[in-house]
């Protein structure tokens, strides 16, 4: 295997990690109970056009989710 291939593989991994990880954020938004409704409206909106915010979602998401 040439060394470009693996860079090949190496990207396509790297982009399948963050699908899911931008799948598991959005999912989460929808799912759990947000203190504020328009909280939850921006973040979804925020990682809908920007989608690496979805890394800054996943540290600060217990902030804005609603203790049962």
């Amino acid at each position: 295997m040439n060394q470009g291939a693996i860079m090949t593989n190496i990207m396509i991994g790297i982009i399948i990690l963050f699908a899911l990880l931008w799948f598991y954020a959005f999912t989460s938004i929808i799912d759990k109970k947000f203190k504020d409704k328009q909280a939850k409206q921006l973040w979804i909106l925020a990682i809908t056009f920007i989608p690496l915010l979805a890394f800054i979602y996943i540290f600060v998401e217990d902030d804005f989710i609603q203790s049962e």
